[in-house]
């Protein structure tokens, strides 16, 4: 039985998938099996996986015959993984050599059941990024460095980057933690929130790192490629799982808080509303069923009662965007007050 299993969804990456695996079988850590999902690629992944697997026999390939997405590709893999411990990586990032060695090797205790790595972002010179959203992806970076700091103390801040990690394989099959399939955007949200959940210790090794390439046409950069009935489908089962475990009102707000933004409604009248009305009804939905609303009294909520009683969609919109702009009015305002005490 190998000591962990690696396992690796493709999908039309051909660009970066080499990079990707040789990361993987030049692992100073030798014990691994690799199992590589390629979904249905129409490049060249395929070819370049089976000239791997010539060379690597610890490489096993699932060869989807129709896309089903990343979700379905991870899952099917984690239904055959033999490893004690679970490890993800994406097919266009790439992990440091000793990335496996120095997380099992720190696993040699029976209560700790997730060894999470560091991050590092790069950008993708194929599909550049703007100023502006580059200086997001420093930040985002900059918020995984704080929380990583932060897990050793609550293990409820282990909600970023799920591929940094290895997971003990009895955990994920235990407590039946999976991908959420037939959703594109979000299917990954649950893992980080269920594992830690049922984790009895996370570990973090900050010597070696996860190296994750952001590119200009990523979902979580991107609104406009969003399919936000999929997204909504994850906040929704993210809420059916933690109203029904004995999790405390502040664990309970932090998850809602991160997955759950209220600002979800604006968003669907900026980029949706003209072709999707009924996703209001769908948001409304998902907010009506969050028990600890961390502000009873804020206007979103009034606005959503309201409608509630009377149904009146037309009037729902218009307050919306009066909400949504006092919003944006309120950031600007924020941003000038900071600047001028910063100078």
């Amino acid at each position: 039985m190998p000591k962990i299993s690696v396992i690796i969804p493709i999908y039309n990456t051909q660009n970066h998938l080499e990079k990707c695996l040789d990361s993987v079988i030049n692992q100073t850590f030798k014990d691994i099996e690799i199992i590589c999902v390629n979904d249905c690629s129409k490049d060249n992944s395929l070819e370049i996986l089976k000239k791997y697997s010539k060379k690597d026999k610890r490489i096993k390939i699932i060869d989807f015959k129709e896309n089903k997405g990343p979700a379905s590709a991870r899952n099917e893999a984690l239904n055959i993984a033999k490893g004690e411990y679970i490890g993800f990586i994406d097919s266009d990032d790439w992990i440091d050599l000793d990335f496996f060695e120095k997380l099992y090797f720190s696993s040699q205790n029976s209560f700790i059941d997730i060894i999470k790595g560091t991050i590092n972002f790069y950008f993708d010179d194929m599909t550049p990024l703007s100023d502006k959203t580059k200086k997001i992806v420093i930040q985002e970076q900059k918020i995984m460095q704080d929380l990583d700091n932060k897990i050793p103390e609550n293990k409820m801040y282990f909600r970023c980057m799920f591929t940094s990690a290895i997971y003990k394989k009895s955990l994920l099959d235990k407590y039946n933690i999976r991908f959420i399939e037939n959703c594109t955007c979000g299917e990954d949200l649950i893992i980080p929130i269920k594992s830690a959940f049922f984790a009895n210790k996370i570990k973090i090794i900050k010597n070696t790192k996860y190296h994750y390439l952001r590119k200009n046409n990523s979902l979580s950069l991107n609104n406009d490629n969003k399919n936000p009935k999929n997204y909504y489908l994850a906040q929704k089962n993210i809420l059916d799982f933690i109203n029904n475990i004995p999790i405390n009102k502040e664990y309970y707000n932090y998850i809602v808080e991160n997955y759950i933004p209220q600002n979800d409604l604006f968003n669907i009248i900026k980029y949706y509303y003209n072709n999707e009305l009924d996703l209001i009804q769908t948001v409304i939905d998902i907010h009506k069923s969050i028990k600890y609303p961390v502000n009873k009294e804020n206007e979103l909520l009034k606005i959503i009662n309201e409608y509630n009683k009377n149904q009146n969609k037309e009037k729902l919109i218009l307050e919306l965007k009066k909400i949504q702009n006092q919003t944006i009015l309120k950031k600007i305002r924020e941003n000038i007050k900071d600047n001028y005490a910063k100078n």
